[in-house]
């Protein structure tokens, strides 16, 4: 899956679902939650994990899956467990459905992939590598997110509110000048047993 076209889609309010009973269950839950998603967490057993999730107030059914019922009825889907038949039968659905589905870690199960997102105040930099090597996107999230000061998330906030509160028409205008002399620098270094590889 390693063509993927990046877009920043809007969750607030809209129905996500998360299958699994595991701490990246809950990891992925709350990455939803994070974006104002409304979640609920699907797996036919009670686990530690989804009891806590509970606790926390977080949507949690015990039941088996089905899969046409999970699928149709969300707006986005994620599986977190390692399963390939589940991931197969969520896929089928999700694909012949044309709905948002990812099977993490499985990218020949997936409508779309996850993308390792840094952030700062309203800023979102996104780290794609079509699923294909996960922990150098999460290396990449990383390093942006050690890079982005208390400074630069204020500095954010002020470029946003400024554009927000002008006029459709002006928000160019009116940000502009809040944005000369800004600048960002990246730099990369690559072990030096690889660099020379091909």
């Amino acid at each position: 899956m390693a063509a993927t076209f990046l877009a920043a889609l809007s969750l607030v309010g809209r129905r996500c679902a998360v299958v699994g009973g595991d701490e990246e269950t809950a990891r992925r839950a709350r990455a939803l939650l994070d974006e104002g998603a409304s979640v609920r967490v699907h797996w036919p057993e009670s686990t530690l994990v989804l009891a806590a999730l509970q606790e926390q107030g977080i949507d949690v059914e015990l039941a088996p899956i089905d899969a046409e019922s999970l699928i149709t009825g969300s707006f986005l889907t994620v599986l977190a467990p390692q399963d390939r038949t589940l991931a197969a039968s969520l896929f089928a659905v999700a694909d012949r459905e044309a709905r948002l589905f990812c099977a993490v870690d499985q990218p020949e199960y997936c409508t779309f992939a996850h993308v390792a997102i840094a952030r700062a105040g309203p800023v979102r930099v996104g780290i794609s590598t079509g699923g294909e090597a996960p922990l150098l996107a999460r290396r990449m999230r990383e390093a942006f997110e050690r890079g982005f000061s208390e400074e630069f998330v204020a500095f954010a906030r002020e470029v946003a509110r400024v554009r927000m509160a002008s006029a459709p028409g002006t928000r160019q205008a009116a940000t502009a000048p809040l944005l000369e002399g800004f600048e960002l620098s990246v730099s990369i270094k690559i072990p030096a047993d690889r660099a020379s590889r091909e």
